[in-house]
């Protein structure tokens, strides 16, 4: 049957229009030159079509899940407009407080927005990112499953490899980012149980290799929290990292003339 390939292209071409990243509050967005990818990717899948290649039209549904993936994998792990939509949601939630008491009663807010959102581990920012997705990601992953499902039975058929190939070379792509992200979030950690025995030298080690493992954290405030601490406790009163730490803990007792200064 040709109608799943046929709607799947549909849904493919018509994800070109929307926006595939939905800020709460900016105007939306869509990461690299990805509708310039999306529509060729529908191309060649008419051509499939046309040909009568369902291998080819299942394999542009591949490409289509691959570039759904990877626009996931970049906004968690590369993209540091991340921490401006994570920023803008907490800005969000506090227009909401805002408004439920100060603006009438019937001030609606979107039904999918979450007000506490966590970024603290690999699985945690994916999930996020996944929660900005706009209408654009969403229909283009149901074109491409559509797709797929419409030369799945041809591809299993001919038992080729050269499609099995394909697929693990897109998918090497996101594994390597990931691989480089949870290496990231593992130096990290151990960083944090260094801090927990009291070694500060060694985790201060741990955090800055986390840094150039993951170079997302450099905008993370916890990690250099984490290092201004450890800096802190080593006697470096002079460090930037330290005096961050040491602010915040003004700030924490409300004491904010010390904490500016």
């Amino acid at each position: 049957m040709k109608w799943p390939t046929v709607t799947g292209l549909i849904f493919l071409f018509s994800s070109a229009l929307p926006q595939w990243i939905d800020a709460p509050i900016t105007k939306a967005r869509s990461p690299f030159p990805i509708k310039w990818i999306v529509l060729a990717i529908g191309c060649a899948g008419i051509c499939g079509l046309l040909f009568k290649r369902r291998t080819a039209t299942g394999m542009c549904g591949i490409l289509g899940i691959g570039v759904c993936a990877l626009v996931i994998v970049h906004t968690a792990c590369i993209d540091r407009t991340l921490w401006k939509l994570v920023d803008e949601n907490e800005q969000y939630a506090w227009i909401i407080r805002f408004s439920r008491h100060h603006l009438p009663p019937n001030f609606g807010i979107q039904p999918t927005f979450q007000k506490d959102i966590s970024t603290d581990t690999v699985l945690e920012r994916l999930d996020t990112a996944l929660y900005f997705m706009g209408l654009g990601w969403w229909i283009c992953v149901g074109g491409s499953g559509l797709l797929l499902a419409g030369g799945l039975k041809k591809m299993c058929k001919d038992r080729k490899k050269w499609p099995m190939f394909a697929v693990a070379l897109i998918f090497s792509v996101h594994g390597f980012i990931l691989a480089k992200s949870l290496g990231g979030q593992f130096f990290s950690e151990k960083g944090d149980r260094l801090m927990g025995k009291g070694l500060y030298e060694e985790a201060t080690r741990q955090y800055r290799t986390a840094l150039r493992w993951d170079s997302l954290l450099l905008e993370n405030e916890m990690i250099h929290m984490r290092l201004g601490k450890a800096h802190f406790f080593m006697n470096h009163q002079n460090d930037l990292g330290a005096n961050l730490y040491l602010g915040n803990r003004h700030e924490e007792k409300k004491d904010f003339d010390n904490a500016a200064s």
